[in-house]
Order: C-alpha cells, then sequence, then structure tokens
C-alpha cells in the first residue's frame, strides 16, 4: 500500500453493483475500506480527498493478506469498475501482480475515529 501507516475500517458489501456505484461515484474518507462477499478488501488509497480516488485490492493469500492491484477509481465507469471488482474477486490479480502484504492489524472491523476520518 502506498501509505504504509493507515489503518482502515472494513465495512462489508454484499452486492458488487452497489460496491461499484460507491466507488465510482463518491469521494471517500482516507481510512474507508469494503469487504465483498467473496472476502477482497478495497481500501482507500488515495493521497487526498481531492485527488483521484485510488483504492488498493487486497486478497488473503493463505495467512497473510497482499495488495494484488490498485484501481483509479475515480476514473471508471459503474459497469467497469464492476467488471474489474468480479475479476478480483474471482483471483485474477492474484498472480503476477504484488504490491507487498498489509498487516491485519491494519484491517479494522471496528474502526475508531482516527485522523483520516475527518
Amino acid at each position: 500500500m502506498l501509505h504504509s501507516g493507515r489503518t482502515w475500517g472494513v465495512s462489508p458489501c454484499l452486492n458488487n453493483d452497489e460496491l461499484a456505484r460507491k466507488l465510482s461515484d463518491h469521494t471517500w474518507t482516507l481510512c474507508v475500506a469494503f469487504e465483498t462477499t467473496r472476502g477482497t478488501i478495497w481500501a482507500n488509497d488515495s493521497t487526498g480527498p481531492d485527488g483521484a480516488q485510488e483504492f488498493g485490492v487486497i486478497r488473503r493469500m493463505g495467512d497473510h493478506w497482499r495488495q494484488v492491484e490498485t484501481v483509479t477509481v475515480g476514473w471508471c465507469q459503474p459497469d467497469r469498475l464492476r467488471t474489474i471488482i468480479d475479476e478480483a474477486d474471482a483471483g485474477e490479480f492474484d498472480h503476477g501482480h504484488d504490491f507487498g502484504p498489509v498487516s491485519s492489524d491494519r484491517l479494522e472491523r471496528q474502526h475508531e475515529t482516527c485522523p483520516h476520518c475527518a
């Protein structure tokens, strides 16, 4: 991940069409992340709220989490983003793309207010 010290509040997203709309149609705080029903995490990796929204795609590899892709979601239409979400869920980025490990303690299910929430 670009931001090695950032933690994310991970929220479940039960519908990939909804996730595609959320990612493409909104600007999110820097600590937001969404998890698909297939376990792929989309974590905001943007540099700030005024730039293009970048999300790291994080997948579990054995006992560890790894970032397998980065997507500039602000440049994607919802239908294209839905395709990318489905590809990530299917594991199509799991091999040949490795942006490094992501510690599980950075993926919070109960996220407390942090400096990035503002």
